[in-house]
């Protein structure tokens, strides 16, 4: 489906749904353990803000804020290193 819909050819015209897509992917990639894609997804975050989309902008934020969170290092983890 992703692999679909990546090919599909969004029209630059149709900047929210291709920002959108960009972001939910590397989600996708930041549950299955890309966490360099967390870049990706502030990258997004960030584009929302510049366009005045404050709503879209604050609940992408909070999202990655709390995936963040999932992957911080805990003091077990650094025990470990």
């Amino acid at each position: 489906m992703l692999h679909f819909i990546d090919s599909s050819n969004i029209p630059e015209i149709d900047l929210f749904e291709r920002v959108n897509f960009m972001y939910q992917k590397a989600h996708f990639e930041v549950v299955f353990g890309d966490r360099r894609s967390i870049e990706t997804m502030k990258k997004c975050q960030s584009i929302f803000e510049q366009c005045a989309s404050y709503q879209m902008a604050q609940k992408l934020a909070e999202e990655i804020k709390s995936l963040e969170a999932l992957f911080k290092p805990t003091k077990q983890d650094k025990q470990l290193l």
